[in-house]
């Protein structure tokens, strides 16, 4: 797996340093932030040079209902011209991702990802 740049990993350090957390690279180069209400929080590169932010949700899915709810959290986002992309984790959990330059990535651009993603997941029940 790719590792995060140099300068987006100085991003996610500001990130955790404004958040008063540490930030730690896990062995597959990932950075991921635990919130009691948010969910994991995770960062991460792809093979394509881009970065792969992601929240995952701390609730399993049970039935149908669920998951359909899942996948209208997912999708175009005309406001902000990006695609939110939705999932399951290894363990069931709903996971919703989104893409951006390596190149424009930033502590703004890291900060309203995380919003965005929270916006979506927010008084969902699953």
């Amino acid at each position: 797996m790719p590792r995060l740049g140099a300068s987006a990993q100085a991003t996610v350090e500001q990130f955790a340093s404004q958040m008063d957390i540490q930030a730690y690279e896990a062995p597959d180069g990932a950075y991921s932030f635990d919130f009691e209400r948010r969910g994991r929080f995770s960062v991460l590169a792809n093979e394509e040079g881009e970065i792969v932010l992601s929240l995952t949700a701390r609730i399993l899915l049970s039935d149908l209902r669920g998951y359909a709810q899942l996948a209208q959290l997912g999708g175009y986002d005309r406001d902000r011209d990006l695609l939110v992309h939705c999932g399951l984790n290894r363990s069931g959990q709903p996971v919703l991702a989104l893409r951006t330059d390596a190149r424009t990535f930033s502590l703004p651009v890291l900060l309203e990802a995380l919003e965005i993603l929270s916006h979506r997941l927010r008084g969902w029940s699953g």
